[in-house]
């Protein structure tokens, strides 16, 4: 295959992607939002909120995750989208 110019281009390649997403928090409205995004092999926090009254058992989801948290991405800077860091 040659481009416009006459050199010659590379056949195209497929690219597959990994890509998981499991809600942690907040799914069903009412809570503060949390999930987790795992694109090949690398895992995102996506928001970790925490509100008043701040109890620490919302945060329990967490636990199990936080290890394998390589960065967080945060939608807003407010309580409910960063309190829980």
């Amino acid at each position: 295959m040659a481009s416009a110019s006459g050199s010659a281009l590379a056949a195209p390649t497929t690219v597959r992607t990994s890509v998981h997403f499991t809600p942690l928090r907040g799914s069903s409205g009412g809570a503060a939002p949390s999930g987790l995004l795992e694109v090949d092999g690398l895992t995102l926090l996506l928001d970790c909120g925490w509100e008043p009254p701040f109890d620490v058992s919302v945060l329990e989801p967490l636990r199990g995750v936080a290890a394998r948290v390589d960065a967080v991405l945060l939608s807003h800077g407010d309580l409910a989208h960063a309190g829980g860091l």
